[in-house]
C-alpha cells in the first residue's frame, strides 16, 4: 500500500514538474517571439541589387519604392517578416523604400529607407571603406543643452561608441562626431579599432587606434586648409586621403580619412610632463577638470587632450595652470619676454592662416596648444575646421582677430610679436598663391575623385572639382591682395 502511494506521489511530482517545465518554455517562447516582432526593416545595397529585410508585428506589409521622386510602385504584399531582392535598378540613381502595415493594436505604421543602387562594376576608382554595426543601425546622438544661454555652440550628447567590422573583419568602434556639423545631412565620424594599425598606409610608426572621417560638404577646403597649415610653419597637420565610405549597406559618398588631433610620436608628439589642450566653446560638455584663462572670453575655456584628468586636485593640472597664468601676466603687462614664454612662429603662423582664409572661425573650438615638456615654449597649432574658409569678405578682416577667444589678437599690442607677425606674413605671402595652385592641381590627379564628388548626393548637387578649385584659387588671390595693402600700414 506505502509503495503504491510514494508510486502516485511520485507521479504527481514529476507531472507537476513537467507543467513547470512547459510554462517556462511557453513564457520564454512567448517573449521570445515578442522580442522578435520588434519592427525592423533594412535596405542594404550591394553589387546590382538592394537586399530589404524585414519583420514587424502584423500578418501581412506592403512595400513601395519610389523611383525618381515620383513614380509609386508597389512592390506586392509580403509576410510580416521576409527579405526581398530588389534589381530593377540604375547604377547611382536613389530609390525610396516604405514598408507598410498595420500593427497589433490596429495603428498604421510604416518605416522607410533611401538607398542608392550601385553597380559595383562602375563605382569610382577609389578606395571604399566598409563598415557594418553589430545592429545594423548607423551611430545617433541626442541635442546637447547648454547650461547658460550666453555660451556658445550647439552640441551633442549621448553620441555612444556602436561596435562593428570594418572591411568585414577589423573590429573597430564608431560613433559620430562633432557638434554643429553633426545637425547636417552628411555625418563625420570618429572610429577606434582595436588594434593599432596605419590607415594611410604610411608606415608602421604611423600606427593608431584613432582615426576620423570627416564627411562635410566643403571637403576640398579641409583639403585646403590643412595645406595653408603646412605652408605657415605649423610643426604637425593631420595626414588624410579621400576614400568613399559605405555604412551600413547605404552608400555615404567621398570622405576625408585623417589622423585624429592626439599626442602621439607622429601627431602631436610631447613628453609625459607636456600636454595638449584645445581652447573649446564646447567646455560645458567635459566632466574632466578645465583650466581657465582670465585673459580669455568666459566663453571658452582649455580642455585637456593629454594627459586626461579626473581630479581637480591633481597636481599636473595645477601645475600646468600655474604655466597658462604665467603665460597670462606676460601677455597682460605686454612684455616683450613673452618669446621666452610662447613659440612666436607657431601662433603667427596659426593667424596669418586664418587671415589668409579669410575664416568666420576661429573663435577657439579650433585652437589647440602644446607644451613639449615643463620647460619647453608653448606652440600652437594645429589648424583644424575649415567650414568657413573664405566665407568671410576679401576685404574683411579674420573674424577671430575681434574675439578675446584666443592670445593672437592680445599678442599683436606687443611690438616684438606684431614685427614678427608682418615679417613672417611678407616672407610666405608673395608665394603662398603658386605653391596653393601647385597643391590644388595635384587633386585633379587623384584616382577616382571627380567621379566620387559627381557620385555624392550632397557634394555633386554644390560643387565641380574645377570649379571649387577655381573659387578658391580665386578667392585666395582676393584675399593676398587686400592683406598685402593692410600689412603695408601695419
Amino acid at each position: 500500500m506505502k509503495k503504491e502511494k510514494i508510486k502516485k506521489l511520485s507521479l504527481l511530482i514529476v507531472g507537476l514538474f513537467a507543467l513547470i517545465i512547459c510554462a517556462l518554455l511557453y513564457i520564454f517562447t512567448f517573449n521570445g517571439a515578442k522580442q522578435q516582432l520588434t519592427p525592423f526593416f533594412s535596405a542594404r545595397a550591394e553589387d546590382k541589387v538592394i537586399v530589404l529585410n524585414w519583420y514587424v508585428p502584423a500578418e501581412t506589409v506592403d512595400i513601395i519604392v519610389i523611383k525618381d521622386n515620383k513614380h509609386a510602385e508597389k512592390l506586392g504584399g509580403f509576410k510580416g517578416s521576409g527579405k526581398y531582392y530588389f534589381t530593377d535598378g540604375d547604377h547611382g540613381k536613389n530609390y525610396y523604400f516604405k514598408l507598410e502595415y498595420t500593427d497589433n493594436d490596429g495603428q498604421k505604421q510604416n518605416i522607410s529607407f533611401i538607398r542608392k543602387f550601385l553597380d559595383f562594376t562602375k563605382l569610382p576608382d577609389m578606395e571604399i571603406l566598409y563598415i557594418d554595426t553589430e545592429d545594423g543601425q548607423d551611430p545617433t546622438y541626442t541635442a546637447a543643452k547648454k547650461p547658460d544661454k550666453n555660451l556658445f555652440g550647439v552640441g551633442i550628447s549621448n553620441n555612444d561608441y556602436k561596435n562593428a567590422k570594418l572591411n568585414n573583419d577589423i573590429p573597430v568602434k564608431i560613433k559620430i562626431r562633432g557638434n554643429v556639423s553633426a545637425y547636417r545631412p552628411k555625418k563625420s565620424y570618429k572610429i577606434v579599432l582595436k588594434e593599432k594599425k596605419d590607415l594611410l598606409n604610411l608606415g608602421k610608426e604611423y600606427a593608431d587606434t584613432e582615426w576620423v572621417l570627416l564627411g562635410k560638404d566643403s571637403l576640398i577646403r579641409q583639403y585646403f586648409g590643412l595645406h595653408i597649415g603646412m605652408l605657415l610653419g605649423m610643426n604637425w597637420e593631420p595626414r588624410m586621403r579621400f576614400v568613399n565610405l559605405m555604412l551600413n549597406g547605404n552608400w555615404k559618398g567621398l570622405y576625408i580619412l585623417c589622423e585624429s588631433i592626439k599626442v602621439h610620436p607622429k601627431r602631436v608628439a610631447v613628453k609625459k610632463d607636456g600636454f595638449l589642450i584645445e581652447s573649446d566653446v564646447y567646455f560645458w560638455k567635459e566632466k574632466a577638470p578645465v583650466v581657465t584663462s582670465p585673459l580669455l572670453s568666459d566663453k571658452v575655456k582649455f580642455v585637456f587632450k593629454y594627459p586626461k584628468f579626473t581630479s581637480n586636485s591633481d597636481k599636473r593640472l595645477f601645475a600646468i595652470g600655474q604655466r597658462i597664468k604665467k603665460i597670462d601676466d606676460a601677455v597682460k603687462a605686454k612684455s616683450e619676454n613673452i618669446g621666452d614664454l610662447i613659440d612666436f612662429d607657431t601662433f603667427a603662423g596659426w593667424g596669418l592662416a586664418h587671415e589668409m582664409m579669410g575664416t568666420m572661425d576661429g573663435y577657439g573650438s579650433n585652437a589647440f596648444f602644446y607644451q613639449y615638456d615643463k620647460n619647453s615654449k608653448l606652440k600652437m597649432g594645429p589648424l583644424w575646421d575649415f567650414d568657413t574658409i573664405l566665407s568671410n569678405p576679401s576685404d574683411k578682416k579674420a573674424t577671430f582677430l575681434s574675439a578675446k577667444t584666443t592670445y593672437v589678437p592680445l599678442l599683436l599690442e606687443i611690438p616684438g610679436f606684431r614685427e614678427f607677425y608682418k615679417n613672417k606674413y611678407f616672407a610666405v605671402a608673395p608665394s603662398i598663391e603658386q605653391k596653393m595652385k601647385s597643391v590644388l592641381e595635384k587633386l585633379k590627379d587623384i584616382p577616382g575623385l571627380e567621379q566620387s564628388i559627381a557620385q555624392d548626393d550632397i557634394l555633386a548637387s554644390q560643387i565641380s572639382l574645377d570649379g571649387e578649385i577655381k573659387f578658391l584659387l580665386g578667392a585666395l588671390h582676393d584675399k593676398i591682395v587686400w592683406l598685402n595693402e593692410e600689412f603695408k600700414k601695419f
